[in-house]
């Protein structure tokens, strides 16, 4: 907040918050959305490993106001830790999750700090398009990688309109998934050249999109 008035109504928005959190409640509606998600999820994943998990780190999609305030709180309500990531001094995106989670960027010996920092320092350099597609978003970002912990984006394109439960709205179609294909051609030819591809996204197994 600059002015008065954006002070007053920080001010104001921040004791809503603060006395929604003490009668047990989520800060804002936002903060109820989240934690809902990270409860649910935490639940499925206790039930796959078979014990019960305390404390997490948190990978968030590249999206304009998702605020750090809004994550800790949402954490704080769904009773998770929030545990930072060695050797992340920014916040855990999905696109550097994703790398990991698909093998990529890894040490040989994570137990080993000394020896996975001099692992990674020697890792090849990869060039990633990463493409989430979702029932609500369609987007794309390109990101070089090393290890897992260092990724830095190159680009990053949105389309709050390609998302797959909007593709009746063009028509037909045939003319939803050619914009789709001509989006990542695009995106794509942007870069000199792409290493690895991620797909994400609920829509990403759709038959059509494959």
């Amino acid at each position: 907040p600059e002015t008065v008035l954006e002070k007053l109504r920080y001010a104001w928005e921040h004791a809503k918050r603060e006395r929604n959190k003490r009668r047990g409640l989520p800060a804002t509606e936002d903060v109820g959305t989240i934690a809902n998600m990270l409860i649910l999820l935490r639940q499925m994943t206790e039930i796959r490993l078979g014990y019960v998990i305390t404390g997490t780190v948190i990978a968030t999609p590249y999206l304009p106001g998702l605020t750090r305030e809004d994550l800790d709180d949402a954490m704080e309500y769904a009773r998770l830790k929030m545990l930072s990531s060695f050797n992340s001094a920014v916040g855990v995106y999905e696109v550097e999750a994703a790398y990991a989670g698909l093998g990529n960027g890894l040490c040989q010996f994570p137990e080993d700090i000394e020896r996975c920092n001099e692992e990674e320092m020697y890792m090849p350099w990869k060039v990633v398009l990463t493409i989430s597609f979702t029932n609500f978003l369609f987007s794309l970002t390109t990101t070089g990688c090393t290890s897992a912990n260092r990724c830095w984006e190159y680009s990053r394109e949105e389309d709050f309109e390609l998302g797959l439960w909007y593709k009746d709205r063009y028509g037909y179609e045939q003319m939803y998934w050619n914009r789709i294909r001509r989006t990542i051609r695009r995106f794509a030819e942007l870069e000199n050249r792409i290493d690895k591809l991620q797909l994400l996204g609920e829509a990403a197994s759709n038959e059509h999109f494959q």
